[in-house]
């Protein structure tokens, strides 16, 4: 307890969401005894029961009452007591619980204890975005798989998309993203020509996004359909078993050995494998262990391969309901994330269940509705949807063209300008995780 009262009491902008943390719950108890009329001896108390950045007014002073909103609603409290000094008394009596205590927004702390400086800064950067009124959702473009950015003249080009984006746009998404499997099984070398593209962007300013799809170890040694969703042979226990998992290893080893090279060059990775595990397209969808292949794989690369740069995020497909069985534990997740494929941009069927793990939330995948791309479609229904219905969102990743039929990048469709200079949207010139460094 002295630690926690140290470690936050110190910090200013930590004491705000203490204070503000335990006014809330007065207004719970308050709520919860039912305090309607108004004795004698009672103040009026306004009171906001919000985000801490919300809060107005906390006097100091014993003699006035804090005046505070609560959409309209009237709480009553003594007058020469302040909101204050109720909170610590009922702290020190023991009625508020810790858990009271803590900020009311998304874990900022990372699952990995040996994290970097930079990795807490990003992700206490991350944790903030949502408290913010403008510059707080952070864009995105995926570039494809392995080493298929470096084509200037292939289907994924970073000329084309990124280069090209900014060409139509004058401006370059904030995060970078590629997948480190799926379309092959690319080689160290084919990854350290990938990885170019992603310190570059770092060194610029930018974030980087590393996806990883594994094709199916049982069935495929990476020259077949890269989808491989036939489970007849799937059983992860030999994944996690090490006498019969070598060749899943070292598959692994090449990845970590990616992963290290920008761990080496300083780049924080929002790190996302075996995505849309709440889905049955790919081959480790829906499996009983798949929690338990996640964790040994974030052992694997934390604890043996000492990464120490990635923020992990559990990703889930926006079509279909979670598979709660799935999720690994807060301790070996940092962000939670959920893909639309719909000209909506709807979320609603997870967005609210993702919430509850109090984990920086995220959409890693963005797309449109793959049965109905022919046209161009409005980018700005993406930002609108997050700003009307899904505020919690810190980040969207557009991913890469799917086909003729299916252009989704954003260089492809309408008021891609318009979208990365909107109020709510960041762009590379405007990432500034930096700042949360000293925090």
């Amino acid at each position: 307890m002295a630690d926690y009262l140290e470690n936050t009491l110190c910090r200013p902008r930590q004491l705000k969401i203490f204070i503000a943390s335990l006014a809330s719950t007065v207004v719970d108890v308050a709520d919860y005894l039912n305090i309607r009329k108004k004795p004698p001896l009672f103040e009026e108390v306004f009171f906001m029961r919000a985000q801490p950045q919300y809060l107005k007014n906390l006097s100091n002073s014993i003699d006035d009452p804090v005046r505070l909103i609560q959409n309209g609603g009237v709480f009553m409290a003594y007058k020469p007591i302040s909101m204050l000094a109720i909170c610590s008394i009922l702290f020190l009596a023991g009625v508020l619980p810790l858990a009271s205590l803590a900020e009311t927004g998304p874990s900022p702390v990372p699952s990995n204890p040996n994290a970097t400086p930079e990795v807490k800064a990003v992700l206490r950067y991350l944790a903030d975005l949502p408290n913010r009124t403008e510059n707080r959702v952070l864009s995105g473009q995926n570039c494809g798989h392995g080493d298929e950015l470096a084509d200037p003249n292939g289907y994924n080009a970073y000329e084309h998309y990124i280069e090209g984006l900014y060409q139509k746009t004058g401006k370059y998404v904030a995060i970078l993203s590629i997948d480190y499997e799926y379309m092959a099984i690319y080689t160290s070398e084919q990854l350290r020509t990938a990885n170019g593209f992603l310190i570059d962007y770092w060194k610029n300013g930018g974030l980087a996004a590393v996806n990883y799809t594994p094709r199916n170890p049982f069935v495929d040694d990476g020259s077949g359909e890269p989808q491989q969703s036939d489970k007849s042979r799937v059983d992860l226990a030999e994944l996690l078993d090490p006498k019969s998992a070598k060749t899943w290893r070292k598959r692994l080893d090449t990845i970590a050995d990616g992963l290290k090279e920008l761990d080496d060059a300083g780049v924080v990775v929002l790190w996302r494998p075996m995505q849309e595990m709440n889905g049955w397209w790919f081959w480790y969808g829906r499996q009983s262990l798949y929690k338990e292949l996640w964790i040994d794989m974030y052992n694997y690369f934390t604890y043996e391969k000492k990464l120490n740069n990635l923020l992990w995020v559990y990703d889930s497909a926006e079509a279909v309901s979670l598979y709660p069985e799935s999720y690994p534990g807060d301790a070996y997740v940092d962000i939670v994330g959920n893909n639309p494929y719909n000209d909506d941009f709807y979320m609603g069927n997870n967005y609210g269940e993702l919430l509850e793990y109090k984990k920086v939330y995220a959409c890693p995948e963005t797309g449109f509705d793959l049965n109905r791309t022919e046209e161009p479609k409005d980018l700005m229904d993406l930002i609108n949807s997050i700003r009307n219905d899904y505020p919690m969102t810190t980040y969207f990743v557009q991913w890469h063209n799917c086909g003729p039929d299916a252009m989704i990048a954003l260089v492809e469709n309408i008021n891609a300008d318009r979208l990365l200079n909107d109020p709510w949207v960041i762009t590379r010139d405007e990432v500034n995780w930096r700042a949360y460094m000293e925090m």
